[in-house]
């Protein structure tokens, strides 16, 4: 991948130097589970953001936790994440950055890992295809 640069959450601050010297964005305000249902937002962003290769979203995080024991955790993780998955739709992005949600030392990492993997499984097989999916650590 060509270098990207981080948009802090303000695409408009790095577009000009996205388009002048060719390089892709990584648009950050939908970590947000406001800015995940504002469609005001998506539209502006994906105007803004129109042209610029290769387009990067950093999909919501907070509080989510993909391997966590308990389902209902689960269940809003994935809900939360493929709301991610929607947006980067609508921007036209092929990278997509998610966080594991794993929280040293709170369980097990075997048990942890095995529901995780389980969990994005699932998404990957049902993922545009094209779309690159990243997991980075949380701590």
């Amino acid at each position: 991948m060509k270098t990207v640069i981080c948009d802090n959450t303000k695409p408009e601050d790095v577009m000009d130097l996205c388009r002048r010297n060719g390089f892709g964005i990584e648009v950050q305000a939908f970590y947000h589970y406001r800015a995940l249902a504002d469609a005001g937002l998506i539209e502006k962003t994906a105007d803004l953001i129109a042209g610029v290769s290769p387009i990067c979203l950093h999909g919501p995080f907070g509080d989510l936790n993909p391997g966590s024991f308990d389902p209902l955790i689960r269940e809003v993780s994935a809900r939360r994440i493929q709301q991610g998955f929607d947006v980067a739709a609508r921007l036209g992005a092929t990278h997509i950055v998610f966080h594991d949600g794993r929280v040293p030392g709170a369980g097990p990492a075997a048990s942890w890992i095995g529901r995780s993997a389980e969990f994005w499984r699932g998404f990957m097989e049902q993922a545009e295809p094209g779309v690159h999916v990243y997991l980075e650590n949380m701590l």
